[in-house]
């Protein structure tokens, strides 16, 4: 996903435009007339501790004071949760053998209160994980 976010949109508002992301998958496999309830959690690759809604900015990155937020179809922000376990996963929901699309958004987010954002790079990286139950 690539934005063009100003440091001043940050300075006004705190908060970047929403940019739409999704994640399409085709789920294989099960018994006919079947279906499996799925869960994800995304865990943040630069601190796997991360359980909060902001995702931090790669060690590349030249902006600072900024983080990255991702948003649920429901609207609800994604908590960042460890690789394993259930701590922040949620169901995305119950399915057969079909493709799936995980609607996402992401936006830039000030971090500091007193330090504005600087400008500059600001990647991140997420790895999520799929569960069946």
């Amino acid at each position: 996903m690539e934005d063009s976010t100003s440091a001043s949109d940050l300075m006004d508002n705190g908060k970047g435009p929403w940019k739409d992301f999704s994640l399409n998958l085709t789920c294989a496999g099960g018994d006919t007339g079947t279906s499996t309830r799925m869960f994800v959690v995304f865990s943040d690759a630069q601190n796997p501790a991360n359980r909060s809604t902001t995702l931090s900015l790669s060690k590349d990155s030249v902006a600072k004071n900024v983080g990255i937020e991702i948003q649920r179809e429901n609207e609800r922000l994604v908590n960042f949760g460890p690789e394993s376990g259930e701590v922040n996963q949620w169901m995305v929901g119950e399915f057969a053998n079909e493709p799936v699309n995980i609607k996402l958004k992401a936006r830039y987010i000030s971090t500091s209160l007193v330090q504005e954002p600087t400008p500059g790079s600001a990647n991140a990286d997420a790895t999520f994980v799929i569960s069946y139950k």
